[in-house]
Order: C-alpha cells, then sequence, then structure tokens
C-alpha cells in the first residue's frame, strides 16, 4: 500500500481463522458483508426502476470516530476511499458497476502475500473474489491450473471459496464473446526493500512554485528488490521536506507548499 504515516488506513484486514481459511475481515461485520450490504441494495435498485438510486455513508475515510479499532487509531474505516483519495477494493466494485463493458474491468483481491498457519495442519486457504463488468471469468492458480469460469452479472462479484495458497502468481482472465480481453494479476512478493515516491494526479509534476500557495501531492510506496508493491508491508515511514517546503498534511499522501 502506499504509505505516509503510521497509522495505515485500510478497509479490509486480512485474518487466519482458525480453519486456516484467509478472509477479509470487515469491521463490525461477518466476512464480505460490508460488501454484500451495498451489492444487495444496488440489485433492488436495479430492479425497481421507480428508485432513483442509492446512498452511501461513507465516501471517503475520515479523521474521528475510530471504527472498528481504538487508540493509537485515529480513523473510521468503512469509506470507499481512503483518507488521501486513494482507492479501496470497494471502489473497484462501484467501478465496474458503472463502467460499459467496452471498457473492460477487471478487479482481483485480495493480496497474494500469505504465510502458513502454525497451527494448522493443512495449507492456507483463501478465498478469492472479482469485480468486473465482463461475461465471465476466469481464475489461474500459481500452479498454471485453471479454477474455472464464472458468468459476472452487473453490480455484483464472482467468487472463488477456499483456494489453496500457494506462492507466485494468481491471475483472472475476463472474457467477453469467448475471448480474453483483460487480465488482472496479484503475485507474491518479497520483503520490503525500498521507497518509491512519486507525484498523485499530476499535482506538482511540473514543479511547485515558491510562493506559499503552490502545492505538490506525493505517495510514497514500499517496494520489494523487483519494484513490486509490498501490500502487507507495515514499515513505519517518516517524510521530511527541504528548501523551503513545508509538509502540511500527512495521511496516506503528503502535501508539499513551498514557502
Amino acid at each position: 500500500p502506499r504509505f505516509g504515516q503510521a497509522f495505515v488506513t485500510m478497509e479490509i484486514r486480512m485474518q487466519i481463522t482458525a480453519s486456516c481459511i484467509a478472509k477479509p475481515h470487515i469491521p463490525h461485520a461477518n466476512p464480505h458483508s460490508k460488501t454484500q450490504l451495498f451489492q444487495v441494495a444496488w440489485q433492488a435498485i436495479l430492479k425497481r426502476p421507480f428508485v432513483s438510486g442509492g446512498f452511501t455513508w461513507t465516501g471517503w475515510d475520515y479523521r474521528g470516530e475510530p471504527t472498528p479499532y481504538s487508540w493509537p487509531d485515529v480513523n473510521s474505516h468503512f469509506g470507499i476511499l481512503d483518507v488521501a483519495g486513494f482507492w479501496k477494493h470497494r471502489a473497484h466494485w462501484y467501478f465496474s458497476c458503472w463502467t460499459p463493458s467496452d471498457s473492460a474491468v477487471l478487479h482481483l483481491l485480495p493480496h497474494w502475500n500469505w504465510k502458513a498457519c502454525p497451527s494448522c495442519s493443512t495449507k492456507v486457504l483463501v478465498d478469492v473474489w472479482v469485480y468486473s463488468n465482463l461475461e465471465e471469468v476466469e481464475l489461474i492458480h500459481p500452479n498454471g491450473t485453471s479454477l474455472g469460469r464464472q458468468k459476472s452479472s452487473q453490480c455484483s462479484h464472482v467468487e472463488w471459496p477456499s483456494v489453496p495458497y500457494m506462492p507466485g502468481v494468481l491471475s483472472a482472465h475476463g472474457y467477453m464473446g469467448g475471448k480474453v480481453v483483460k487480465t488482472s494479476v496479484v503475485r507474491t512478493t518479497g520483503s520490503p526493500s525500498a521507497l518509491r515516491i512519486g507525484i498523485i494526479d499530476g499535482v506538482g509534476a511540473d514543479g511547485i512554485v515558491a510562493n506559499g500557495q503552490d502545492v505538490g501531492l506525493v505517495f510514497v510506496e514500499v517496494i520489494d528488490d523487483n519494484g513490486d508493491v509490498v501490500p502487507t508491508a507495515s514499515n513505519m515511514i517518516s517524510v521530511s521536506a527541504k528548501t523551503g517546503a513545508e509538509e502540511i498534511q500527512m495521511a496516506l499522501c503528503t502535501v508539499l507548499v513551498l514557502c
């Protein structure tokens, strides 16, 4: 994930259950139930033309009302976007729901960095979901075998429960008219080895005017030796500004102002 502070905002945290099945853990709910709630709601709305739309709380994570954690957490975590505006998994569901199929959307989750459960005699099993606006989705295991195709429907998802974890590349193929039109992958990364810094949405990419008003939006990523972002990294990141720049916000991104 992209970091800018010690307390990282995430909508979905992963846990290993007693049966060694890895499931997204949603605050105050059963696994996946937060996603199921807005999927169920929108299926009901789509079937009723007299309903004009729906309302979700919240669009963004925000500081205050820490849910479901306590201090030192200071944020609520049930928004579609995190506090810095980065997309969470749920945002990709909305994107797949409202994007026409001529612009393929295929979002595969969760990450693919898992460790064996010391107290378990069986392999780690992972529930895998895909959000897509395509006709069919096929899941390919890291061992190269197909776990089958599933038909996709509007504003829903496809899932493969209890997929045996194996380090490597897990991939999803999206089909239209029987042909693969898009592929999405999650891969097992190495350990954190470096930081990568960049500009968000081009804000500050051409330089920042030293007038006390101009800003740059900066992100920092934790990467491995291959340059892949490590999704399970929890390193403490500190940010400092030099040459007259002042750091005015530090969330999952940093805003710099040149004074």
